[in-house]
């Protein structure tokens, strides 16, 4: 499986506002039990953790490269999905994704591989039925490579949803740090133009916790973190 940027072919987020009483247990069972059993389930082939860095509530968020949706509904993840014995500590939603044609965009500064780091920008956005096609048209031609042409910004990437619920659109840089959506640069370009009475949105800044990928060993941490390495074998 072909790990470089842009993840690929169907991307799973999962993002969770935990309670903060519960944030230290929380973390240390999605490490060590949950993403590893996650990734160990047929279909997945990588998965990513993520904490927001920016100043508003705490975020965190998982991605999960799978081979296609059919890897959402084996019995294997039915028997561990869910948060357990902290459901009621923890706020999340769960979605799936695609690169539907004329979305991608990958716009590299360098080599980019899974996990996306050493920080992500997250933009996610949903828009008025009658301004669909004119924002998919404006966000790739226009918007997504000034943005991609801004200091500290390495890559780019955009996706649809696939599931049942509402379209969303994804967006997803690879970025140098916080200071990248900062710079005035991208401060002349953002936001929507014409297009922003018609657009819902939620921009988030992550830096990455831990990685696992199927078969291999890879890691990612904060640096106050203790590196370590994990392996799932393959099945």
């Amino acid at each position: 499986m072909d790990l470089s940027f842009p993840p690929r072919p169907v991307l799973v987020t999962v993002e969770a506002f935990v309670d903060p009483a519960k944030e230290a247990e929380f973390n240390r069972w999605y490490d060590d039990e949950h993403m590893p059993q996650s990734i160990a389930c047929p279909g997945f082939v990588a998965g990513a953790r993520y904490r927001s860095t920016d100043d508003k509530e705490r975020k965190y968020l998982s991605l999960y490269i799978v081979e296609s949706e059919a890897a959402m509904e084996t019995p294997e993840l039915a028997a561990i999905r869910g948060f357990g014995e902290l459901t009621p500590f923890v706020r999340y939603e769960r979605r799936i994704f695609r690169p539907a044609p004329g979305l991608l965009i990958n716009g590299l500064r360098g080599e980019v591989h899974f996990p996306p780091r050493p920080a992500i920008g997250v933009v996610k956005a949903s828009v008025e039925f009658a301004y669909d096609e004119e924002f998919n048209r404006w966000y790739a031609d226009r918007h997504m490579p000034q943005a991609l042409g801004c200091p500290g910004f390495r890559a780019g990437a955009r996706y649809a949803s696939s599931d049942t619920f509402a379209k969303t659109y994804l967006a997803l840089y690879v970025i140098d740090g916080n200071e990248a959506f900062e710079s005035r640069e991208l401060a002349a370009i953002r936001g929507f133009e014409h297009l922003t009475p018609h657009v819902t949105y939620e921009r988030r800044l992550f830096g990455p916790l831990i990685s696992f990928v199927k078969g291999s060993t890879e890691v990612t941490r904060y640096p106050d973190r203790q590196p370590a390495e994990k392996h799932i074998a393959d099945r």
